[in-house]
């Protein structure tokens, strides 16, 4: 009985192993074949997709399309190469194509040019419509804030607490003493180099007009030229007045390389060299700006080279990038001498920095310079004055996207300074008194 069992199951197994077999094979796909059913049916694609190609190539049209392109290759030939080509050593000549220039009649230029004009005028009328109903959207929401304001009882209600943390979060920094300090220092600084620079502009065209015999008074609001109208010659006012703007220029030059080697020092004179800097370079080109357009001072001289309005105005323009590129430029200037009080610079202290050091002085300090020349001021400095917003502004700007800078570990006390501010209040008086009367050169 033993072997009949184990002869029947071994027959069994055998028979078990012959039927998964045959069931593998056959879910493979390879029971009747030798590769499998996915390989198969890839090669059927390909074979489809050929024949498929190939039947759409013989298609009529096609071929008819293929028999155009061959005719407009043949018929539009330029007569003359445009380059050649290299095919083994030998130069084949490649001729352009000439696109064909189908010639339209009367009729269907008339049409486009309908159609274009509907579809501009049909734009025009979609884009009112969407205009108005914007309007209107935008009317309904601003009477709904106001009708809800007035229920509620808040539309004459002033909020005095949210004004009050706006000015403590933006504008704090007017009431600490040590940004108070740096403006006060600033300002008398920069009117001590308004007066440097005007001396110099002033006594600079005093020397030019002595050069050809033409005697002068400088006051503090102009200088006076003792000759008639009619004995100037184009020389001499090219020469007279452009002697000023570019004496000033020269100091520029003079006060950038003596603050650029002076960088990293923290001497109180590099503040003043910073607003020479700035005032000589707005006597330049600010008054190459506004003096092309008003014809006043330096705008004699470009009167006199360029006879025409547009050289006129493309030297404004000049001048106008001129002033706010080196707004740009003098951000970095103004952060270094932050030296002078701070360790360093960082998003805490770097804009009441900035303002206190420059934007209020500027503010602040031109209107002094034009209340001290009243009432005889001219036109010309007072706008050449303003434009030195066009040197603050970007700087200003610009200063706000700068990383954190930091300078010397050395402590520093943020204070008054004396010998800047005795100077500023002896001088400016003498100056006001003594070129009031005149000073003749």
């Amino acid at each position: 009985m033993s072997t009949n069992t184990s002869k029947k199951n071994d027959s069994l197994g055998f028979i078990n192993k012959i039927s998964r077999k045959v069931r593998f094979l056959k879910h493979r796909g390879t029971l009747f074949h030798k590769t499998p059913r996915k390989i198969r049916q890839k090669k059927i694609l390909r074979t489809r997709r050929a024949w498929r190609r190939a039947f759409f190539i013989l298609r009529p049209r096609v071929l008819h399309r293929f028999r155009r392109f061959d005719k407009y290759k043949n018929q539009n030939l330029n007569a003359e190469p445009v380059g050649y080509e290299s095919f083994s050593g030998h130069k084949q000549e490649i001729q352009a194509l000439k696109p064909p220039q189908k010639k339209l009649s009367f009729s269907e230029n008339y049409h486009r040019f309908f159609r274009i004009v509907r579809y501009v005028s049909n734009k025009r009328k979609l884009y009112k419509k969407q205009l108005k109903i914007t309007r209107k959207k935008s009317k309904r929401k601003t009477f709904r804030i106001f009708f809800y304001l007035f229920r509620t009882g808040k539309l004459f209600k002033i909020d005095y607490e949210a004004i009050r943390v706006f000015l403590d979060r933006n504008y704090s920094f007017l009431g600490k003493t040590k940004y108070f300090i740096i403006f006060i220092n600033s300002t008398v600084i920069y009117l001590l180099a308004y007066l440097f620079i005007y001396l110099a502009k002033g006594f600079a065209t005093a020397l030019a007009a002595n050069s050809y015999l033409i005697q002068t008074i400088l006051y503090y609001y102009d200088v006076d030229f003792l000759i008639r109208s009619g004995d100037w010659t184009p020389d001499m006012i090219q020469v007279v007045f452009s002697a000023g703007p570019f004496i000033a220029f020269f100091i520029c030059l003079i006060s950038v390389v003596i603050f650029a080697n002076t960088t990293y020092e923290n001497w109180p004179v590099r503040l003043f060299v910073l607003w020479v800097m700035c005032h000589s370079y707005v006597q330049f080109f600010g008054e190459l700006m506004l003096g092309a357009l008003l014809s006043k001072g330096f705008g004699w001289v470009i009167a006199y080279l360029f006879y025409f309005d547009t050289s006129k105005m493309v030297i404004s323009l000049f001048g106008f990038i001129c002033l706010i590129s080196a707004g740009l430029g003098l951000t970095r200037y103004v952060l270094y001498s932050g030296n002078i009080y701070f360790n360093k610079l960082d998003k805490n202290n770097r804009m009441p920095f900035i303002i206190s050091q420059i934007f209020l002085p500027f503010i602040i300090g031109t209107a002094i310079i034009i209340w001290i020349k009243q009432p005889k001021i001219t036109q010309l400095e007072v706008v050449v004055a303003i434009s030195m917003i066009l040197l603050m502004l970007p700087a200003t700007i610009r200063a706000r996207f700068f990383g954190n800078m930091y300078f010397d570990e050395e402590p520093k006390k943020i204070k008054v300074m004396w010998p800047w501010l005795l100077a500023a209040l002896l001088l400016i008086p003498a100056f006001r008194f003594i070129f009031g009367m005149g000073i003749r050169i």
